[in-house]
């Protein structure tokens, strides 16, 4: 009833009639701070105790929901990219689908479990930025670049992990700032979600502690319509913990 409640309200309609949306899913599809190796709910909230069930139906509920262009080799893919002419080329990221589980993210090698997007992913993203020819290039990510989300008391959900030297899910994400320092990509702009507060980070080699990366801005938006709450702790290792 909730839904079909927002669906009819007044303001939401006219919004959905006049704004196009690029959209993505993220953990509150299946369940907090979800990870698709996830076996049980230990919560009575649900009846339904398998992640992996409900995870299926929550994607298939995006996907009809929310239609999006199907790739015919991989039916469930999300991440995907726009072209609006010579000026920009927006990259929407898949954060969900593909990460190992939630640990206390310390690892110091990579492996699947420091997986955050997924080799295939990784692999198309370099290829898309590669390919962009636009002025801008912009990141739509479902989860923050630098901001510290926890998972309970000593897991993260997210990438970063604190202060220190970049570990766990963060060496993927060092590989791909490498790769656009080294490749010389410019104008790389990331657009966040996850925590429900606004925020404009900019990242600077100069005060980090990993510096191989160009400087670039990342906002953060928080939901349209959820209470707020923060600001998370900014990681300093990966890459910055500078921002204005």
């Amino acid at each position: 009833m909730v839904t079909i409640y927002n669906l009819l309200d007044e303001n939401v309609r006219r919004f959905n009639a006049e704004m196009s949306q690029i959209v993505q899913w993220e953990d509150h599809e299946t369940t907090n701070n979800w990870y698709p190796t996830e076996k049980l709910l230990n919560d009575d909230r649900y009846k339904v105790k398998s992640v992996a069930l409900l995870a299926a139906r929550a994607k298939r509920a995006f996907l009809e929901y929310t239609p999006i262009h199907i790739d015919s080799d991989d039916p469930e893919k999300i991440y995907r990219s726009f072209n609006y002419g010579p000026l920009l080329d927006i990259m929407m990221l898949d954060m969900g689908s593909y990460r190992g589980q939630n640990t206390e993210n310390r690892q110091t090698t990579q492996s699947e479990e420091t997986e955050f997007l997924g080799c295939h992913q990784i692999k198309w993203w370099k290829q898309q930025l590669l390919n962009s020819q636009a002025t801008w290039k912009v990141i739509g990510s479902d989860m923050p670049v630098g901001l510290v989300v926890p998972d309970g008391d000593a897991a993260a959900e997210n990438l970063a992990n604190g202060d220190g030297q970049p570990l766990g899910r963060e060496l993927e994400m060092v590989e791909l700032l490498r790769f656009i320092k080294q490749k010389n990509i410019k104008n790389v702009v990331w657009l966040t979600a996850d925590v429900h507060y606004a925020a404009a980070h900019y990242y600077d080699p100069n005060q980090a502690q990993f510096q191989d990366f160009t400087p670039f801005w990342e906002f953060v938006s928080g939901p349209l319509n959820a209470g707020t709450f923060g600001p998370n702790y900014l990681n300093p290792a990966r890459p910055g913990g500078a921002f204005r």
